[in-house]
């Protein structure tokens, strides 16, 4: 492979990187923080009252793309939920729920999430509080009927 053929890969290489980078930063994302703030008596395997998470939530519409997810992530992990096509509600709503630990995995069960009240999220939003409760939140077998309740404090990501 010559020099100038290297450059060229180089040069096309950078303007695959851009673009993909300027798209991402077009879309609205809120991060902050995450607090489990009850557990109702089905969650015998966590989580904890008063546990906080880093977060992060993509809002469907505004011009990002069709889904709206909140993802929880900590030390080692996080866990996802997403919903596509659609905004969150007040009414429980399966979602997708994927998780990381040592590895990318869905979930053996479903996991429901609603948010109360549903926010208003106009073009202008720098903050917003999410409350909510999340049904099965880890997706194990067993914990089909365990109800997280939480909180989030997010900021707009400044692009």
């Amino acid at each position: 492979m010559t020099s100038t053929s290297m450059i060229f890969r180089g040069l096309a290489l950078t303007a695959a990187l851009s673009a993909l980078t300027t798209q991402a930063g077009a879309e609205v994302i809120y991060r902050g923080s995450f607090q489990i703030t009850a557990v109702n008596a089905a969650c015998k395997d966590g989580p904890n009252v008063g546990s906080i998470d880093n977060a992060q939530f993509h809002p469907r519409g505004q011009g990002n793309m069709n889904f709206t997810s909140l993802t929880t992530i900590w030390t080692y992990g996080g866990h996802s939920y997403k919903l596509d096509g659609a905004n969150f509600t007040s009414s429980f709503q399966e979602v997708i729920s994927d998780a990381l630990g040592y590895s990318v995995f869905t979930t053996d069960k479903k996991s429901s999430i609603l948010l109360d009240p549903v926010p208003a999220i106009e073009a202008d939003t720098n903050a917003l509080v999410l409350t909510g409760k999340i049904k099965n939140i880890w997706g194990n077998i067993g914990q089909e009927e365990c109800i997280a309740d939480f909180r989030a404090a997010l900021y707009r990501r400044v692009d």
